[in-house]
C-alpha cells in the first residue's frame, strides 16, 4: 500500500508538471483563442489512445505496460523539449495535448495496478488515501514546479518531467518486485 501511495505521490506531479508547461505554452504563444483547437485535437488523439490502451490490457500485463508508458512518457517529453528548443510548429499545442493524454494513461494504470496488487477488502479500504496520496504529490508538484521556474526557465520543466517520469518507472519496478 505504501509503494502504492509513493507512485501516486510521483505520478500526480509528473502530470501537473507537464500540464502547466502545455498550458503555459499554449497560452503565452496564442492565448486563450488557441484553446479551443487543442480541445479538439484532444479528443481526436483520446479515442483511439483508449482503444489503443484497451487493445494493449488484453495482451500484456499491466506491470509490463506501465513500464512501457514510463518509457514512452520520459522520451516523450524530452522529444517535446527538443521540439521548443528547435521553435517546432505545433510544438506547444502537441505539449498542451500530450500532458492530458499523460493524465489519462496514467490514471487508468495507476488504478489498474492498485487494483491488481491489492486484495478486493483492500481495494474498498484504501482508494481515500491513494487519492490522498495524489492530492500531496499535487501540492508537491505546485511547490516544485515553482521552485524550478525560479531558477531555470519554463521551458526546461519538460526536463524535470522527464525525470519524474524515471522516478516512476523505478516504483512500478519496484512494486512489480514486491
Amino acid at each position: 500500500l505504501l509503494e502504492l501511495a509513493a507512485l501516486a505521490t510521483i505520478i500526480s506531479p509528473s502530470v501537473l508538471i507537464v500540464t502547466t508547461a502545455g498550458t503555459s505554452q499554449v497560452l503565452s504563444e496564442e492565448g486563450s483563442r488557441g484553446l479551443p483547437l487543442v480541445y479538439v485535437l484532444l479528443a481526436v488523439v483520446s479515442i483511439p489512445l483508449a482503444s489503443g490502451i484497451s487493445a494493449a490490457l488484453g495482451r500484456w500485463r499491466t506491470s509490463q505496460i506501465c513500464r512501457s508508458a514510463c518509457w514512452a512518457s520520459l522520451l516523450l517529453c524530452l522529444v517535446l523539449r527538443a521540439a521548443l528548443a528547435l521553435e517546432v510548429d505545433g510544438a506547444p499545442q502537441a505539449i498542451f495535448i500530450s500532458a492530458y493524454v499523460l493524465e489519462i494513461v496514467f490514471d487508468t494504470l495507476f488504478w489498474l495496478s492498485v487494483s491488481e496488487y491489492l486484495t478486493t477488502l483492500e481495494l474498498k479500504r484504501h482508494p481515500p488515501f491513494l487519492a490522498m496520496a495524489f492530492g500531496v504529490g499535487g501540492i508537491f508538484g505546485g511547490f516544485l514546479t515553482t521552485g524550478f521556474c525560479a531558477l531555470l526557465p519554463a521551458d526546461d520543466l519538460l526536463l524535470l518531467n522527464a525525470a519524474l517520469f524515471g522516478a516512476c518507472l523505478i516504483q512500478f519496478v519496484r512494486i512489480d518486485r514486491n
